[in-house]
C-alpha cells in the first residue's frame, strides 16, 4: 500500500485504477488513503495535513535537496501552514521529520539543535 500511495504522489497523472492494478490494492482503499479518508490503525490521530498533502511536501523539499538548496525547519513549517490553511502545532516540525526521516537535505544540525531542545 505504501508504495502505491508513493507512486501516486509522484505520478498524479496515472489513473488509480492502473496504479491499484499495478500494486495489486483495492482502489477504494488507495482513494481513502490518498485523501486521508481512511487511515490505517496506530495513525488515527488528528492530522493537519493529510497522507497526501504530506507527500506533497516531501516531495518539495526532496526537488530543494536536489538542488542542493538549504530547506529549514521554519521553511517546512511556512510550506505545510499554507497546504492545510491554518498553523501548526509548535512541534509539527519535529514530528513531521520523524515521520518522514529518509528525507533530502535539510539545515540537519539546527534540526539536532531543535530535537535536544524539545526532546
Amino acid at each position: 500500500m505504501d508504495a502505491a500511495i508513493a507512486y501516486r504522489i509522484e505520478h498524479p497523472e496515472t489513473p488509480l485504477s492502473q496504479v491499484s492494478d499495478r500494486f495489486n490494492v483495492p482502489k477504494s482503499t488507495l482513494h481513502d488513503r490518498l485523501t486521508g479518508t481512511h487511515v490505517p490503525r496506530g495513525v488515527r490521530t488528528v492530522r493537519n495535513l493529510s497522507i497526501a498533502e504530506e507527500g506533497v511536501l516531501v516531495n518539495k523539499i526532496n526537488k530543494y535537496a536536489d538542488r542542493r538548496t538549504l530547506f529549514e525547519p521554519r521553511h517546512v513549517k511556512e510550506l505545510a501552514e499554507k497546504l492545510c490553511k491554518q498553523q501548526v502545532g509548535r512541534n509539527w516540525v519535529l514530528t513531521f521529520f520523524q515521520r518522514h526521516v529518509s528525507l533530502g537535505y535539510v539545515n540537519q544540525q539546527r534540526l539536532d539543535v531543535q530535537l535536544a531542545i524539545f526532546g
